[in-house]
């Protein structure tokens, strides 16, 4: 990812730290905070975590998942801005994107799943019948095709068959 003149002078700013990127930034932030936190806390939260950019005084990261942004946010922001801050002598502010936001920061529609109804993949044609599901399939069809005759209980008023519904009403007797 390209970086701006002012992101460049900021990363190579302070003393002997090898910062050539962004991502080396984020490594020296990880680095860091491994003196404060355990191998498998920062194992755990901070695996799915990307740097997307630095700009305006702001650090950005991503996190698409959605429990450990929020657990991040809560717990280790102080973290990270402190481990920034140590970096480049300055205060940053640090931002957490989700998915969405990611997508929007990036001026990307987010991929949606369309409707499964307007899908094509989902039809009686591409339906792969087996001896396991003929009787599901066959039912299936039946009611797509009839909606309101088959296997309804409403249009067929509930009726049961008479073997259910003739209980023999003898008493035992002693």
């Amino acid at each position: 990812m390209p970086e701006t003149e002012r992101e460049k002078r900021m990363i190579r700013g302070k003393g002997a730290l090898s910062l050539n990127s962004i991502a080396d930034v984020w490594k020296n932030v990880l680095d860091r905070l491994r003196s404060q936190l355990s191998e498998t806390t920062i194992n755990t939260w901070f695996d799915e975590v990307e740097v997307v950019t630095m700009e305006d005084s702001a650090f950005v990261l991503h996190c698409s998942n959605s429990f450990k942004k929020s657990t991040i946010e809560a717990r280790f922001m102080s973290h990270i801005k402190a481990a920034l801050k140590d970096i480049f002598s300055s205060d940053l502010e640090v931002k957490i994107l989700d998915d969405q936001q990611l997508s929007a920061y990036h001026g990307v529609a987010p991929d949606r799943p369309g409707s499964l109804l307007e899908s094509d993949a989902f039809t009686f044609g591409t339906y792969v019948v087996g001896p396991q599901n003929k009787m599901a399939y066959a039912a299936a069809r039946a009611v797509a095709e009839k909606p309101a005759e088959h296997y309804n209980r409403s249009a067929s008023g509930s009726r049961r068959p008479a073997s259910c519904t003739s209980r023999a009403t003898t008493s035992p007797t002693s």
